[in-house]
This record gives structure tokens, C-alpha cells and sequence, in this order.
């Protein structure tokens, strides 16, 4: 038994078919924390059901989808609620668009850790997803007076949230930044996240007990994924490109291509068919968007994952699970990706290089093991968790 108590945390946040941002995310945090053996209950406020197929979560979790972000005064309702529970800690997943896609909506969720900490007793903590005073926005292709409105609107909000209500950032690249911006005083603490993005999928799957997972044995080809929610942030032609040589050099490659569009760039989309469709000949599936469940398989069967990122929107998700599975991965050299990489199994690169690091990783696929650490990588994440809770 370790020393600190007995925990019992009110989470709110988004959840898989329970919203969409940050859900993946927040599923895998969840079922982690319901590992430690000191959380007797975890209490989860999430939005409305979208409609899809629910997740079984562990026993010690219990869902009240009671949030419509259509409405939303329906965040402000709940203060009641949690007033009046015998949660000890009220934990907020937050960020730029957490709270959905209507404004107003993202400005109640953002006001809602300060208005907690003010009208209840209770620990009140926020788990930073994203700030306006970590990301170029910019570059993760939000322009315009009415984005740049609501990011002069943010600055104000978040400037006043951090210093009142303990804020975790998930890198401490975005520590330093926040503090060099606003002050320490703004800096609630690090939660460090490293592979815990991969947490959800495992236990879908049912493999989050094993110690070790044996990886899908690749005979005559190399198989590469490029992955995610696909937007401006990302370079996905500058990766094509570099596929498109290196088939005439390996002929046995096979290039998977999957991930939804992001939601909030939604023209997006005509563009990314068109380029795939500009590259079909290099491309042997596109699987549009893929359920969590299916994540498991789609990361073993791979050895190589790219990642051309023109900006990061916080700490990568698939750079996570692609460090869980022990893939090779070609990533820009960005801030965050350089404090996620954990081993050479991961290649920091210039757009510009891009080609050279594709090639550089296909000549290491015979390296990656063929067992892939669970147990260790877990108890790793349970560890960070641990003293997150005791902070």
C-alpha cells in the first residue's frame, strides 16, 4: 500500500461517443486511474452520447451524460451537482475547444474551474490540453478576425484561470512557456503523459494485463501508416512525396493511410481527398476514420509511422501510441515531439529532410522488437498518475 489516501475524483471531461476532442485522450486517463488501487471511485460528467457504440468502462467508473454543449447553460447546471457530491477532487479536462464547437459553450467550460474553486471546498484541478499562450494558431490553421478575437478572448480567460485553479500541463516545454509568459504562479504543475494515449485501445481490447504483446511478424514488406486527425497543422503531401520515391527504391512497401478530418476545419476534407487521390498509386488503404478499438491492430501490423507535422497541437497522441507499440517513427523536429521522444526508435526531422528520414527508417525496420512492452510501459503511466493525484 502506498501512503497517501483513499481518492475518489469527479472528472469532467469528453469521453469515447461522448464528445469528440480530447476523448480518446480522456478514456485512456480514466481507465488508468482507475488502476491505482487507492481510487475507490471515479465519477465522469461527459457530454450526450453521440449516438455510437458504448465502452464498457472498469466498475469503479461511473458516467453521467448529462452536458449538451448545443446548450450551453447545461454546464453551468451541473455546479449543483457537484456542490453537493462527495467527490473530494474535480478534475476539468480542458482546452481551446474542449467545451465542443459553439463559443459560448468554451467560454462556461473555461470560467468552470474558477467557479468551482470558488463556490465549493473541494480540490479543483485542471488538465491543460491546449493554451493560447502554448500553440501558434496561425500555423495550426485558424485565421481571421474571429479566431483571432477569440484568442485575444482566451488569453484574457485563461490569463485569470491559471492563477486561481492548479493547471497541469502535459509538457514541460509548455511549463516554461507559461511560466516565461505569465509566471510561475500560472504553472499548476507537469502531469507527465508519456505513453498513456495507447491505454484505451489496449483495454478495449483486452490486453492491458498482459506483460508483453507479440508484434504482427512481417515477412516481404514494410508497412507504413501515416495516421491522425488530418488538418492545416499537418504536411501530408511532403510525406507522399517521400513514399512516392522511396517505392521506386522498395518496391515491398505498403502504405496505409487513415484518420479522420478534423472537425473544425471541415473544407479541409475536399483537400485531403483530392491529395490522396493525386497519390494513389502509393497508396494501397485509406481507412478514413478508425475506432479505438481498432487502433490495437492498426499500430501492431505497422513498423513505420509518419508524422509531417507543420505544428503541434499539444502533446501528439500518436506519437504516444506509436512509443507504446515500439513503431518507428518520422516526425518533424518540433519543441513537443523532442520532449516525447523516448528512444532511437523515433527520428526528429526537417520537413525539408523528410525523405532522407523515411529512408533512414525503412533501413531499421529489421530493429524493432518483435515483443512489445506492456506491463512496464503501464505501471509507468499508473506511476505519473500517482503523483498527479498526491500533488
Amino acid at each position: 500500500m502506498s501512503n497517501y489516501p483513499t481518492y475518489n475524483p469527479l472528472i469532467i471531461c469528453n469521453i469515447l461517443n461522448h464528445g469528440n476532442t480530447y476523448d480518446e485522450w480522456s478514456t485512456s486517463f480514466i481507465i488508468a486511474l482507475s488502476k491505482i488501487e487507492e481510487v475507490q471511485s471515479v465519477k465522469i460528467i461527459a457530454p450526450l452520447s453521440n449516438g455510437g457504440s458504448e465502452i464498457s468502462l472498469p466498475k469503479k467508473c461511473q458516467l453521467n451524460s448529462i452536458l449538451d454543449y448545443k446548450n450551453p447553460f447545461s454546464i453551468l447546471s451541473i455546479i449543483p451537482e457537484i456542490i453537493n457530491s462527495n467527490n473530494d477532487t474535480i478534475i476539468i479536462v480542458s482546452g481551446p475547444t474542449a467545451f465542443g464547437n459553439n463559443a459560448l459553450s468554451n467560454i462556461f467550460g473555461m470560467i468552470l474551474p474558477f467557479v468551482l474553486k470558488i463556490f465549493t471546498k473541494k480540490t479543483v484541478k485542471i488538465i491543460n490540453q491546449g493554451s493560447a499562450f502554448t500553440h501558434n494558431v496561425k500555423a495550426l490553421g485558424y485565421s481571421g478576425w474571429i479566431n483571432t478575437l477569440k484568442l485575444k478572448f482566451s488569453m484574457v480567460l485563461e490569463k485569470i484561470v491559471y492563477k486561481k485553479v492548479k493547471t497541469y500541463f502535459q509538457l514541460n516545454y509548455y511549463c516554461e512557456l507559461i511560466g516565461k509568459k505569465l509566471g510561475r504562479g500560472h504553472v499548476g504543475g507537469l502531469l507527465i503523459s508519456d505513453y498513456i494515449d495507447a491505454i484505451a485501445t489496449l483495454y478495449i481490447n483486452g490486453m492491458d494485463e498482459k506483460k508483453t504483446i507479440p508484434r504482427q511478424i512481417q515477412h516481404d514488406n514494410i508497412k507504413i501508416l501515416l495516421h491522425g486527425f488530418w488538418g492545416p497543422q499537418k504536411n501530408p503531401e511532403i510525406a507522399l512525396k517521400a513514399i512516392q520515391v522511396m517505392k521506386k527504391k522498395y518496391p515491398n512497401i505498403l502504405v496505409t493511410v487513415s484518420g479522420g478530418i478534423n472537425s473544425h476545419f471541415v473544407n479541409y476534407n475536399e483537400y485531403f481527398l483530392s491529395l490522396l487521390d493525386s497519390y494513389k498509386e502509393c497508396i494501397e488503404r485509406y481507412l478514413g476514420y478508425v475506432q479505438e478499438k481498432e487502433l490495437f491492430n492498426l499500430f501492431i501490423e505497422h513498423q513505420i509511422v509518419l508524422m509531417p507535422y507543420i505544428a503541434s497541437g499539444g502533446q501528439s497522441g500518436v506519437l504516444e501510441t506509436a512509443s507504446f507499440f515500439e513503431n518507428i517513427v518520422v516526425c518533424t523536429d518540433l519543441p513537443e515531439f523532442r520532449e516525447e521522444k523516448k528512444s532511437d526508435l523515433i527520428i526528429l526531422t526537417s520537413l525539408d529532410d523528410f525523405e532522407r528520414a523515411t529512408e533512414k527508417a525503412i533501413n531499421m525496420v529489421e530493429i524493432i522488437p518483435k515483443e512489445i512492452e506492456v506491463s512496464n510501459k503501464i505501471n509507468i503511466v499508473i506511476e505519473n498518475l500517482k503523483k498527479f493525484i498526491q500533488d
